[in-house]
């Protein structure tokens, strides 16, 4: 049974994927704007440690597509996630930096794609300091992002976007007077919004 399902899934993927064309893509300008969710992991996670709850984030980002297949850009992200168990306190990270973008072979208007970005990013911490709260922010430390998403041409000028990435922030030795003492990563899940202009 596990078989039948795997097969029938292999053949509606590649009933959908087979010529990028249909994006028709090469030589756009991409303009994204989106927003969803940051899932805690490793020691983020972690009750010992940070403990952060779910969070929210958004972002913009710009690309261009060298091809179909390939898009390069730049990107802007910011995070924050609350403390469970401390009622005020909650950590920001912010990112930029470069992406790339790989689009799976598809001639619908649906394709899958890979991603990857890297860059420095930011940690802040806020907790409350009598009526008012107090913001500590870390050094830029480097960090990268691995991960994928699906798009959906709904125009000639705008894609819809689903993807999930994969966020290492390796800010262990960042400091503010003492280290951070510790890596940081979240699974970020998010949908956006695409313009296009130029091209053919």
């Amino acid at each position: 049974m596990k078989k039948l399902v795997g097969m029938l899934l292999i053949v509606f993927v590649l009933g959908l994927c087979s010529n990028v064309l249909a994006l028709d893509l090469a030589g756009k300008f991409g303009f994204t704007g989106k927003g969803g969710i940051g899932i805690p992991m490793g020691g983020l996670a972690d009750e010992k440690k940070w403990h952060a709850d779910v969070g929210f984030g958004f972002g913009v980002s710009g690309e261009y597509f060298l091809t179909n297949q390939i898009g390069l850009g730049a990107y802007f992200g910011y995070n924050r996630f609350g403390r469970k168990d401390v009622e005020g306190v909650f950590y920001q990270l912010v990112s930029f930096g470069a992406s790339g973008k790989y689009i799976v072979p598809t001639n619908s208007n649906i394709c899958p794609y890979l991603k990857v970005a890297a860059g420095p990013y930011q940690v802040m911490v806020t907790q409350p300091s009598g009526f008012f709260s107090e913001t500590w922010a870390f050094d830029m430390k480097f960090g990268f992002a691995v991960g994928g998403g699906v798009m959906f041409k709904a125009s000639e000028s705008v894609v819809i976007n689903a993807e999930g990435m994969f966020q290492n922030t390796l800010v262990k030795e960042a400091e503010r007077e003492t280290p951070l003492g510790g890596d940081l990563q979240y699974m970020q899940l998010s949908a956006g919004i695409t313009f296009l202009i130029g091209g053919k």
